[in-house]
């Protein structure tokens, strides 16, 4: 758990009261890191045959949503 400390400031206005809040002890974020998607990988002469290729084989499903969602999730596998 962190340790927070909280300071209540001088009034700013006369209807606000501002806090200054601390974290001593962060908690450490673990985990798998969001996807992010780069640029140079337009560049690669054989990028539009890779997207190609798997959103191919990126599954089927007889919802558009669905269907859409595992495609970009093999393809983020593939990519990463």
């Amino acid at each position: 758990m962190p340790t927070l400390n909280v300071m209540h400031l001088a009034k700013a206005k006369p209807d606000h009261l501002p806090l200054l809040i601390e974290c001593k002890d962060p908690i450490k974020m673990t985990g798998p890191h969001p996807f992010k998607f780069k640029r140079m990988w337009i560049t690669h002469e054989n990028f539009k045959q890779f997207v190609q290729e798997q959103w191919d084989t990126g599954g089927i499903s007889p919802l558009p949503m669905i269907q859409l969602e595992m495609r970009l999730k093999n393809m983020r596998g593939r990519l990463k």
